[in-house]
């Protein structure tokens, strides 16, 4: 499955690494997606961290944005706050 992550509050907490790694250990296909302007360092570093790819990391500048990407995607599920 294609599974997308929302980085702040949701993938940057506990529950969500812990959620995302067990997703990972499934072998589903991580995505990040964040409605920040860039990818900063702590997105890269928690890509990184979780085998994920920075082609599957995305700051989209605003939420609209981001759930377009989503959709643009075919994610099965995406985590979000």
């Amino acid at each position: 499955m294609k599974i997308g992550f929302d980085y702040d509050q949701t993938l940057n907490t506990t529950k969500g690494m812990m959620t995302a790694k067990l997703k990972k250990k499934m072998g589903d296909e991580l995505f990040i997606i964040s409605a920040r302007h860039d990818v900063n360092d702590q997105m890269k570093s928690k890509a990184h961290d979780l085998g994920i790819p920075l082609s599957n990391v995305f700051a989209t500048g605003s939420n609209l944005a981001k759930v377009k990407k989503v959709f643009d995607l075919d994610l099965n599920v995406f985590y979000d706050n």
